[in-house]
């Protein structure tokens, strides 16, 4: 494979602190900041810490948050946000669930964003007209669900590559497009300078 030079390479930082993670059986959740957790749902507990397209600095300062296990439920508290999940499940809606402190809104899983405030498009590409725009990272329901799952990922030389087919299942919640910009200040410089990935 064809070696990227140095300038055009990536400088990621993307291995969250382990202060920011609470790892229990099949499932990973990091506290990237108090109103943005990464959740992961893996059956063979592998999760992925490469860089994704969309994600490049995992590594934030670890915000204040507390952890409890009763039982059968795990409680994650942020600042903002109280995260519920039932232990040994899969995501289901009466298995995950986020509370927003401020405004009481509860997410669970799989509910649908019909307020998103959409984004932009990957192309203009043989476009003549309207277009449909994706999902932002910006809706009126006071949360935004971000799914990074099949994105592509960096690989240790820099190139963009699938995902294993069963590394898990990667949810990010985010409320605001400043704790998203932590994660990738540099995408948008670089994004249009990496080349042609296989």
């Amino acid at each position: 494979m064809t070696h990227i030079p140095q300038y055009f390479q990536i400088h990621a930082d993307s291995v969250a602190a382990t202060e920011a993670i609470v790892q229990i059986r099949q499932v990973r959740f990091t506290i990237l900041t108090s109103r943005l957790i990464r959740m992961e749902y893996s059956p063979e507990d592998c999760f992925e810490d490469r860089p994704s397209q969309a994600f490049w600095y995992r590594r934030q300062p670890v915000p204040l948050f507390h952890y409890r296990q009763d039982g059968q439920e795990l409680e994650i508290e942020t600042e903002h946000l109280c995260l519920r999940y039932i232990i040994g499940s899969q995501f289901f809606a009466d298995t995950l669930s986020i509370r927003l402190k401020e405004s009481g809104t509860v997410w669970r899983y799989g509910d649908p964003d019909l307020s998103n405030l959409h984004g932009t498009t990957r192309t203009l590409d043989n476009v003549d007209g309207q277009i449909n725009l994706e999902s932002g990272l910006m809706s009126r329901m006071g949360w935004t669900l971000v799914n990074d799952s099949q994105s592509l990922v960096f690989n240790p030389d820099g190139w963009l590559e699938a995902r294993p087919a069963m590394t898990g299942r990667e949810i990010t919640i985010a409320q605001a497009l400043a704790d998203k910009m932590k994660l990738s200040p540099e995408q948008i410089a670089k994004a249009c300078k990496l080349g042609e990935c296989k």
